[in-house]
């Protein structure tokens, strides 16, 4: 795995790219992009392709074929500096290195390939032939080392492909996907951050790399519909709810507080879910005195019955001798609409606020005071109930 694999790359003209053919005899070849279409690439290669493929246009010539953009179309690798490898033939200056793990190092003129060789800084111990100045390299040519295989550590951080930065890691369980970020989520495996020792994954992007320590983490504008700690209903059935463990990319782990009718999914999606409806205010707790409940000025409205009958109870076992009862709202509360008024002196008046409302009147009508203050104060007594 290196950064080349990724699946929104796409091939331009006269970039070198290797076609593999999964289908019948199978086998990679390496070509040159020469032309582009809305869905195919013509790719000369650099021989002839070896057996057929169900599904591909016929050839158009001897080492010319035209290729499906998609999964088996992949980029030539062109290795970095710094990168992690694994020599699969000797170097220029080694005998007996196959299988040794080494970094892509820099030439002195800061060129990480020259002539066609990369400087190669292999890991110790030295347990291999070499006539280099420095035991630890070694010049060799591409074909002579591949991409090293990633094996995730305990308490690293980690880039996945769609580019974000993962860890410290570690390892939970011994199952096909024992690792996850410290304080990922075991309970809901198939929609949690899970990868195998290599860095794949059957629910994640795959861990292409272990990230920089100097790569600053890129912060996406968040997109998803709910965040964690969200209560949802699916599919717009109010009898179950649930809380929002994992919100990742439109997709959602929710933890249920009993199977919904839709079945015990795990993932979920945007159009799936609604955020539950706020429970409504429903009961009070009164003092009781002569058989009479005497409510507070302002009393505190709980969410359910329950909530208020075991605030009674407390009151209760706190003020021996004295009751408490549990009131409980039915039906709808009654709003009575704020009245609107045509004129401000209007809405004054209505508040009480005559000296305001008479001034106010006066800046829009030639009057007196007088009459002034008595328009004021017929108006109040019509309009305003005592």
């Amino acid at each position: 795995m290196n950064d080349n694999d990724n699946k929104e790359w796409k091939p331009k003209v006269g970039e070198r790219v290797i076609a593999e053919n999964r289908g019948y005899k199978g086998g990679k070849r390496e070509g040159v992009v020469v032309r582009i279409e809305p869905h195919t690439v013509l790719i000369e290669f650099n021989d002839g392709w070896m057996g057929g493929h169900d599904g591909y246009a016929a050839n158009t010539g001897t080492k010319n074929r035209w290729w499906h953009l998609g999964s088996e179309l992949s980029p030539v690798w062109t290795p970095k500096g710094g990168e992690r490898v694994r020599l699969v033939k000797d170097g220029t200056s080694t005998t007996g290195a196959v299988g040794k793990l080494a970094t892509v190092a820099a030439w002195r003129d800061g060129d990480f390939c020259k002539g066609g060789e990369y400087l190669l800084d292999i890991d110790p111990p030295v347990d291999y032939k070499t006539v280099a100045v420095a035991s630890n390299f070694t010049r060799a040519t591409i074909d002579c080392f591949e991409p090293a295989p990633l094996q995730i550590v305990a308490g690293r951080y980690y880039k996945t492909r769609d580019g974000r930065k993962v860890g410290p890691m570690t390892k939970w369980s011994d199952t096909e996907h024992p690792w996850e970020p410290v304080g990922g989520c075991k309970e809901f495996n198939e929609a949690g951050d899970l990868w195998r020792d290599d860095g794949t994954s059957d629910y994640s992007p795959d861990i292409i790399a272990e990230w920089p320590a100097d790569e600053p983490v890129a912060v996406a504008a968040p997109t998803a519909k709910f965040k964690v700690g969200d209560v949802v209903i699916a599919d717009g059935d109010p009898r179950d709810k649930g809380v929002i463990t994992i919100a990742r990319d439109g997709m959602y782990a929710v933890k249920w507080a009993s199977p919904p009718n839709t079945g015990n999914r795990v993932l979920w999606e945007d159009y799936e879910l609604v955020l539950a409806p706020a429970a409504a205010p429903t009961a009070i707790v009164c003092l009781i005195e002569n058989g009479q409940p005497l409510p507070a000025s302002r009393p505190y409205i709980h969410a359910t019955a329950g909530a208020a009958r075991r605030e009674a109870e407390r009151l209760a076992d706190n003020h021996k001798g004295q009751a408490f009862g549990v009131y409980v709202l039915q039906g709808e509360p009654a709003v009575v609409a704020k009245p609107e008024y045509k004129h401000e002196w209007q809405r004054l008046a209505a508040e009480g606020q005559k000296v305001a409302a008479v001034q106010a009147l006066r800046a829009v009508a030639d009057i007196s005071l007088v009459a002034g203050k008595r328009a004021v104060e017929d108006w109040q007594r019509l309009n305003i109930a005592a």
